[in-house]
């Protein structure tokens, strides 16, 4: 991944898990996320201070914090601003804020920006006319907030045409991503079809939540486009790939040898180790 590619990545990676905040003394950005690599990769290139929050319970992945200084949060904001759409607006007031010497414009930017930063405020993607979205930033947002996982059926179902029931034992590849506005979902819709629900929340200061689901050939064709941009989450999207691999018309519910269908349970145990949040525990 080339140097604009990488600024594109993270420009979707801090849409989803980064914080830009400004205070009376300077300027703060924050990206957390539980995968080390991701977060080492960023320091490497910008700099920050990493923090190892407490975990809850003994068991669950660790969650890995980088703080950045002024300096290093301005160098990370300049660089993605141009490819961002979620917090775009956020970045902008930040970079005002900076460079301004108003000290009732640099208040008005305070507030504003603190009532955008409310959890589950996404104002500014509001009316925004989203015709294309480059791959390495959907790669970004993915790894942050999206899922690749396999739905297993595996139940008795009565055909009346048929007047017998089949037991029916299937995996269906499924890629997801949740958020509060669907700035992107009639982009994603239009290019890759899958469908959009809405969960309402019952807290009154949260926003509804918003989920953009692709199955099947339509999920791997999505895989496909971002495969080459991905880092957290490629090896979920290869299993993907190689369970749709051998799901060929040809090899219907009754015509699967027992090899494929070992070869995707197997595939199904995998990623639903690497898409748990606990850790393995090895005992005895």
């Amino acid at each position: 991944m080339n140097d604009t590619d990488f600024k594109m990545y993270l420009a979707g990676f801090f849409d989803g898990e980064g914080t830009v905040t400004v205070s009376s003394r300077s300027l703060q950005c924050l990206i957390g996320n539980t995968d080390e690599n991701i977060i080492n990769i960023i320091q490497e290139k910008y700099g920050g201070k990493l923090y190892l929050p407490k975990k809850n319970k003994c068991f669950h992945r660790q969650f890995y914090n980088l703080s950045f200084r002024k300096e290093e949060s301005v160098k990370l904001i300049q660089d993605i601003y141009p490819y961002t759409i979620i917090k775009k607006q956020r970045i902008e007031l930040a970079l005002k804020y900076i460079i301004s010497d108003n000290k009732p414009e640099k208040e008005f930017i305070y507030f504003k920006m603190k009532q955008l930063n409310k959890r589950g405020k996404c104002e500014e993607v509001k009316n925004i006319n989203i015709d294309y979205i480059s791959e390495q930033y959907m790669a970004g947002l993915f790894d942050a907030e999206g899922s690749f996982s396999i739905r297993k059926l595996d139940k008795d179902i009565f055909y009346k045409s048929r007047n017998k029931t089949y037991h029916i034992l299937s995996y269906f590849a499924r890629a997801r991503i949740s958020l509060c506005d669907d700035f992107c979902f009639d982009y994603l819709k239009q290019k890759y079809k899958g469908t959009t629900t809405i969960r309402h929340n019952a807290k009154p200061n949260h926003s509804d939540s918003i989920t953009w689901c692709v199955v099947g050939n339509d999920c791997a064709s999505f895989i496909k486009e971002i495969h080459k941009y991905l880092i957290i989450k490629k090896q979920h999207a290869n299993i993907i790939l190689e369970l749709q691999a051998t799901r060929s018309k040809r090899y219907n519910q009754y015509t699967m040898t027992q090899e494929i269908k070992d070869k995707h349970e197997k595939l199904y145990k995998e990623i639903r180790q690497l898409n748990s949040h606990h850790l393995e525990i090895e005992v005895g």
